[in-house]
C-alpha cells in the first residue's frame, strides 16, 4: 500500500492510502514539495474536501488539488473584492451544503479594506464569493470559527468565539443571534439537524437551540470544555475535549440532544473529528514527554460511532521530542486519507 504525507512547521497535512477498518495502511510518506506555500500552523481545520477535490489552508489563502495531493493550485481570488485570501487571518476551512466555506477573523480590515469575515466557494469554481453581510463590522464580534447547515429547516449556522452565533437562510445574509450564550473561547464549534443546532463553547459548555438560535440553553452534564469539534452522526452529538487530567481529558456523546452525555477516555488530546463513509476519525497529539506524562494520544479511527476507538498507524509522521505527533485534522477523500 502506498501513502503520502505533507507536513510544514509543527501542522502535519498527510495522505494514506488503503484505509479499511480491519487492515488500515501501515505508512506515511511526505509529499509537502507539491504544496506552493506553508501551510497553515495557527488553526484546526486546516483541511476540507468536496469528494474530488481537496482543499488546504495555508499561512496565506488556500490550495486546490484535484489529484489527490500530487500537485496543488492556489485559489484566492475574491468576487467583486479590492483584495484576496492571501490577506487574511483564517479560523476553519469547511465543505458544507455543496459550497467550501472560509472563515476568518478580518479585525479593523472589515472596515478600512472591505474584507469579509465569511467567503464561499461552489464545487469547480475558482473564484470565492464573500457572504458576511450582517456580522458587526468594526466590532471583535466579526469573526467566523465555524459553520453547519440544517437540511431541515434549510438554517446555516456561524459560530464565533466573542460573537457568539450567526444565522441564515440563504449563506449570505446573517444575523446575529447569541441570546443565552455564555463563555468564550477559541475556537467555538457548531453542528445542526432536524432543527436543532448546538454550539461548543471551550471556556463554557455546550448549547443548543430548537428555535434557530432565538435563545440558547445550556447544556452541562457532559465532562471537559476546554477544546475541541462538535460532530454529529445520525443523531448522535459528539466532541472530545482536550486537557491534562481525567475530567478534561475525554470523549463525550449524546443520543437525546444533549439531555445526558455518556464519556470515555479512550480518546484523548484530539483536536479534531471528521466522519466518512460511517468511520470517525479523530487526530491530536501522540508520542514525546507528552505521551509520557499523560498517556498516548494520537490518529483513531472508529466504527462504532465514537463507543470504542482503535489507533491509526503513525509510521512515517515527524516526531517532536516533546509533543511527539502534532495532527490537526484528518480528511478522507476516496482511498485516501490526509492529515
Amino acid at each position: 500500500m502506498t501513502a503520502s504525507f505533507i507536513k510544514t512547521g509543527i501542522v502535519s497535512f498527510g495522505l494514506l492510502a488503503g484505509l479499511a477498518v480491519s487492515a488500515p495502511a501501515q505508512t506515511w510518506q511526505t509529499i509537502n514539495a507539491n504544496v506552493p506555500g506553508k501551510i497553515s500552523g495557527n488553526n484546526v481545520h486546516i483541511i476540507a474536501s468536496d469528494g474530488s477535490r481537496l482543499y488546504v489552508l495555508g499561512d496565506y489563502g488556500v490550495y486546490m488539488s484535484t489529484d489527490n495531493g500530487d500537485s496543488f493550485t492556489p485559489i484566492n481570488s475574491i468576487q467583486g473584492g479590492s483584495y484576496s485570501l492571501t490577506n487574511m487571518s483564517y479560523r476553519f476551512l469547511k465543505y458544507a451544503n455543496g459550497y467550501l466555506w472560509i472563515g476568518s477573523d478580518p479585525g479593523s480590515g472589515a472596515i478600512n479594506n472591505g474584507y469579509a469575515s465569511l467567503h464561499r466557494l461552489a464545487a469547480g469554481q475558482t473564484v470565492w464569493e464573500k457572504c458576511s453581510a450582517g456580522f458587526p463590522v468594526g466590532t471583535t464580534a466579526n469573526q467566523a470559527d465555524d459553520i453547519a447547515y440544517d437540511s431541515s429547516s434549510g438554517t446555516y449556522y456561524v459560530a464565533a468565539a466573542l460573537g457568539g452565533a450567526f444565522v441564515s437562510i440563504d449563506g449570505l445574509n446573517w444575523e446575529q443571534r447569541a441570546t443565552g450564550l455564555g463563555g468564550l473561547g477559541v475556537p467555538s464549534s457548531i453542528v445542526a439537524y432536524n432543527g436543532m443546532a448546538f454550539i461548543l463553547r471551550p471556556l463554557a459548555q455546550v448549547y443548543q437551540t430548537t428555535n434557530q438560535g432565538t435563545n440558547w440553553i445550556a447544556l452541562n452534564s457532559h465532562q471537559g470544555i476546554s477544546s475541541g469539534y462538535l460532530l454529529e452522526k445520525n443523531g448522535r452529538i459528539m466532541f472530545a475535549s482536550s486537557g491534562n487530567n481525567t475530567l478534561q481529558d475525554s470523549f463525550n456523546f449524546s443520543d437525546d440532544n444533549g439531555a445526558t452525555w455518556s464519556h470515555t477516555t479512550q480518546l484523548r488530546g484530539t483536536a479534531d473529528l471528521s466522519e466518512k463513509d460511517g468511520i470517525l476519525y479523530a487526530a491530536g497529539i501522540c508520542g514525546g514527554l507528552i505521551e509520557t506524562v499523560y498517556g498516548r494520544y494520537g490518529l483513531k479511527f472508529s466504527a462504532t460511532d465514537g463507543t470504542t476507538w482503535d489507533n491509526l498507524p503513525t509510521n512515517g509522521l515527524p516526531i517532536d521530542s516533546f509533543s511527539g505527533i502534532n495532527t490537526f485534522g484528518v480528511i478522507r477523500q476516496g482511498n485516501y486519507l490526509f492529515t
